[in-house]
């Protein structure tokens, strides 16, 4: 870059600052887009591209993307954890991972806490009303309590309809 730097335009030097300050832009766009982005003409963009020994724009923003780091896919960090958990067996780390968690559960949650939901799961029927994304959660903490043979009504619909629930 310094060898060609004498050689610039000032058009083609304001390209330039332009690819260094925001290059991901620049690969993930377009010679028009780059060359609007200083108020230059595309045939600068050209210029400039030839200039840094590319056959063409698309080679220089090839190059630019080859730069960046790429995400690992969920298959690749599996492959890696699997590997790292060699001579260990598969499941130690994820293991030692929950232990950790519930060891740590008493600092979030204290006796009292623990002694007020016994209290109110110790009903006739527990009702369970969940909205959005907690439904998840309601259908699990359903299903747990019917395994601890505990009668379980969802409270499903509108809120206007839970009377008729009940």
């Amino acid at each position: 870059m310094q060898r060609i730097a004498v050689a610039l335009t000032a058009t083609e030097s304001r390209l330039v600052s332009a690819l260094m300050q925001a290059p991901r832009d620049i690969a993930l766009g377009t010679s028009t887009e780059c060359a609007a982005r200083i108020g230059a003409h595309e045939a600068t963009t050209s210029r400039l591209v030839r200039k840094l020994v590319f056959a063409n724009d698309t080679a220089l923003r090839d190059h630019l993307r080859a730069e960046f780091p790429t995400p690992a896919s969920p298959s690749h960090r599996v492959a890696q954890t699997l590997s790292g958990a060699q001579g260990q067996g598969v499941l130690a780390h994820p293991v030692a991972a929950e232990v950790a968690a519930l060891t740590r559960l008493s600092d979030v949650v204290d006796d009292d806490r623990i002694a007020a939901a016994a209290r109110l799961l110790n009903r006739s029927r527990v009702f369970i009303d969940a909205r959005g994304n907690a439904e998840a959660l309601a259908i699990l903490i359903d299903r747990r309590l019917r395994r601890m043979d505990r009668a379980t009504v969802r409270l499903r619909g509108a809120a206007r309809d839970l009377a008729e629930l009940l």
